[in-house]
């Protein structure tokens, strides 16, 4: 009886203690309510999708907790300087995980998850060889003046953050299909699929930030990031380069500087500052010259290659043309009667470029344009002569691609614009 008695104990404590859904709902619903915050931070059955998300891999959610702890203190710091709610640093948590290298379907990318023609608008730097939505400091001030611009317009923070994950034109759309309801739970319905949930997943990161020890999880103990030093870099310089001059490894060069593309630092106005890990820098002040020497320009700034050609003894050698566009006609020499020196292998040059024709579609811009043709903006606009960055709608650029590669160039003109942003993520 003693024994019936004690497993009956046991297994009534065990539903006592075990909480129901229903429990669960209410108790994650007063957490919510006890987070002070200009943020309307609402409960619902999205919201709790979300945080059952974080609970179901504690793991990955105490590995992002382990991230933000070097994050949060710089990113509330510049959210103050905005004079913003401290609690948009969750934004990026559900925008990205914290990992400055996330590609949405649509394009947009870094740690705030920001769209080309937005980072563009709040002076970011994008182009063939450079991302700064991958920055952590610039993303963060950038998005903060649009989140801040956004916020004077709807004056209401849920419905400014539909606004930033899916555009005002969208977000305005579905608020006229909801019947002119300014609530966002009405409008959350008519929003895009693909979008929607980042309010909903941003009220569960501010739950999970908040109560993650309730839950048994704990920040994944990382290593500590790199110190570094900051120098400046006044010509083209390629990865390579530092690092067989430095010895620093490739992949810690990246880690430092992650807004490089294809690990090549161009020349920027202003010139580019990079880091390094802490205690190099007087090395490169030192060897700076010696860094800069080894450092060849990058092979798509440089059409004209070299082939060798064979030429008769009693000849002399005839300049070859190009109709490469700004380059001047050789001149002809006057008859000598000395007795030319010629060699087997005297190099003559030859343009391997093959032009193409690109008609500028709806949304393009520049950068983008470049980055399908691996090509940098000011050649486009040398090649075009154009006098600024922009393009209109049926304007036909001409571009100058390797022959090589003239068939694969040749189709992109032809191609959707899933396809030409297919294109960008393989960089």
């Amino acid at each position: 009886m003693r024994r019936i008695g004690a497993v009956f104990f046991c297994v009534l404590l065990f539903l006592t203690c075990r909480a129901t859904p229903d429990q669960n709902d209410q108790l994650y619903e007063q957490r919510l309510a006890s987070l002070k915050s200009p943020i309307e931070l609402s409960y619902n059955e999205a919201v709790r999708k979300q945080i059952d998300l974080f609970l179901a891999e504690p793991e990955k959610t105490a590995e992002i907790l382990g991230r933000c702890q070097g994050h949060f203190q710089l990113i509330e710091k510049l959210l103050r300087e905005k004079q913003l709610p401290v609690e948009l640093k969750y934004l990026m948590v559900a925008a990205s995980g914290v990992n400055n290298a996330i590609v949405s379907p649509a394009g947009a990318t870094g740690y705030w998850r920001m769209m080309y023609n937005v980072a563009r608008t709040y002076g970011l730097k994008i182009n063939s060889f450079v991302d700064e939505r991958k920055d952590l400091v610039k993303s963060t001030q950038a998005s903060s003046s649009y989140l801040k611009d956004l916020n004077n317009i709807y004056n209401n923070w849920l419905l400014t953050l539909a606004a930033y994950a899916n555009t005002p034109a969208i977000l305005n759309k579905a608020i006229r299909q909801s019947g002119y309801k300014m609530n966002f739970w009405e409008v959350y319905p008519l929003l895009p699929l693909e979008n929607k949930e980042l309010i909903p997943q941003f009220i569960a990161s501010a739950y999970i930030f908040n109560f993650y020890r309730e839950h048994n999880i704990l920040p994944a103990k990382l290593p500590q990031p790199v110190t570094n030093d900051t120098v400046t870099v006044n010509k083209w310089l390629s990865f390579q380069q530092i690092s067989s001059t430095l010895d620093i490894a490739m992949e810690e060069l990246r880690e430092l500087n992650p807004i490089f593309k294809k690990d090549i630092i161009p020349l920027g106005t202003p010139n580019y500052l990079i880091n390094l890990p802490r205690g190099k820098a007087k090395y490169w002040n030192r060897l700076k010259d010696s860094v800069y020497i080894y450092v060849p320009k990058p092979s798509d700034m440089s059409p004209v290659t070299i082939q060798k050609t064979e030429t008769k003894p009693e000849e002399a050698p005839t300049p070859a043309t190009t109709d490469q566009p700004g380059e001047p006609t050789p001149k002809k020499e006057e008859a000598s009667t000395e007795p030319v020196k010629t060699t087997k292998e005297e190099p003559a040059k030859v343009f391997d470029k093959k032009r193409v024709m690109y008609t500028v579609k709806s949304g393009d811009v520049l950068g983008n344009i470049a980055d399908w043709f691996d090509v940098t903006p000011q050649q486009i606009k040398s090649w075009n002569k154009l006098k600024t960055t922009n393009v209109r709608l049926g304007q036909k650029l001409i571009i100058w691609v390797p022959g090589k590669k003239f068939v694969h160039y040749n189709k992109i003109n032809r191609m959707t614009r899933a396809q030409k942003n297919a294109l960008r993520k393989k960089d």
